[in-house]
């Protein structure tokens, strides 16, 4: 849950996102032992105070965190059933975001990892999450020219629902639910994990990728 919560306050970050999970984690190994739903809140409130990496809108980032208190408990039991939909709609309406919200998306993207750690085996994410459009994925659907008439990439944040619907599209076609194929994009520019990407779209593919995400 602490995962969950925390991708829904990472934005507007003083460094790279690699290193402010790792800030998180760090801080979350010296000060968590068991605790209780209401306690979750409270904690990741004091590390959002604490961050180096999370100077931004501390305030606004607390109060955001706060607004789910209330309905944490029913979270948790979404997430225990695997539930991803169901928690992902409560988030955006608690929220009041929109479906698509960047960080609502991603938060049910760490809510399964999150699972993963603790489980051998958990469900698919569903194909009715969409792909979070950050910067990087923006970039790539500019690149290839995914959407007609665009005209720089920065339309595509601005607009990013139309970005999801066409990767919406490219994931029923792929067989790939989004938000895995979000993962697989996330893999190329850390050189140790390329290799696990190489082996499941091959060499040429993977270098194409690559090559779109520095233009």
């Amino acid at each position: 849950m602490l995962s969950y919560l925390n991708a829904l306050v990472s934005y507007q970050l003083n460094c790279r996102g690699e290193d402010y999970w790792w800030e998180f984690s760090d801080y979350m190994r010296r000060v968590c032992t068991i605790i209780g739903d209401d306690k979750i809140v409270e904690i990741l409130i004091e590390f959002i105070k604490s961050s180096k990496c999370n100077r931004v809108g501390k305030d606004i980032k607390a109060r955001r965190v706060l607004r789910l208190r209330n309905v944490l408990s029913d979270i948790c039991k979404l997430s225990f059933r695997e539930d991803y939909i169901s928690v992902w709609k409560l988030t955006y309406k608690v929220l009041e975001s929109k479906p698509y919200s960047k960080t609502v998306v991603f938060s049910i993207k760490m809510l399964y990892y999150g699972l993963r750690a603790i489980r051998n085996r958990v469900k698919t994410l569903p194909y009715e999450i969409p792909i979070p459009i950050d910067r990087r994925i923006a970039k790539i659907t500019y690149s290839i020219g995914l959407i007609l008439g665009t005209k720089h990439r920065s339309q595509i944040l601005r607009c990013p629902q139309i970005a999801t619907k066409a990767w919406s599209l490219i994931s029923k076609l792929s067989s790939i639910p989004p938000l895995h194929i979000d993962s697989l994009i996330w893999l190329i520019p850390n050189k140790s994990l390329s290799n696990d990407l190489r082996s499941i779209l091959g060499n040429e593919l993977t270098k194409e990728i690559e090559e779109l995400i520095k233009l």
